[in-house]
């Protein structure tokens, strides 16, 4: 699936990130960056289930086979913040795997609207909310229920469908490429 301009910009590969990370101080980086961002780590291993139907825009259930995973090919770190008019972020960014998602994942394992992420907004915390999808939404290692939103902080683990990724504050964002973990 092609990705839009607007969207191009908001998944950078990390080596620009870390290039800046490296030329900018914090408040500088945090200036120019300063949304949340997922960081895609591994992509699980298993299989489609034979059963489903394999319609070339339904989404396609995926069995996970083994406890081990890959790593991505290329890390690349979606930003929260709004592609376009499509979306205004005060009511959260959708996630999935239609174009008019504000974080676009390209997968078979994702549903076109797979997730929305809303932000904390004092005293509440940031939530992450799985909209019914077929592969389920998984926050450290707990499977959202359909329209119960969960708090979400830096440093939490979040897997979509069979994605991987780390939601990182932009401030955690930039220690960690200062630091060399990412």
């Amino acid at each position: 699936m092609a990705i839009g301009s607007e969207k191009r910009r908001l998944m950078r590969n990390l080596d620009g990130y870390r290039s800046k990370a490296r030329s900018m101080t914090r408040t500088e980086f945090l200036a120019e960056h300063g949304e949340p961002v997922f960081v895609p780590t591994k992509i699980l291993t298993g299989g489609i289930h034979k059963g489903q139907n394999r319609a070339r825009n339904a989404t396609m259930m995926h069995v996970d086979r083994y406890s081990n995973v890959n790593p991505l090919k290329s890390s690349r770190a979606m930003s929260l913040e709004p592609a376009g008019s499509r979306q205004s972020r005060r009511d959260g960014l959708m996630i999935g795997r239609s174009a008019d998602c504000a974080v676009t994942i390209a997968d078979y394992t994702i549903s076109k609207s797979h997730a929305v992420w809303r932000p904390g907004r004092f005293p509440r915390p940031a939530t992450l909310e799985d909209l019914g999808s077929s592969n389920g939404t998984w926050l450290n290692g707990e499977k959202l229920n359909k329209a119960a939103p969960k708090p979400i902080k830096s440093g939490d683990t979040v897997r979509f469908g069979r994605i991987v990724v780390d939601f990182l504050s932009a401030k955690d964002f930039y220690e960690r490429l200062r630091s060399g973990k990412l």
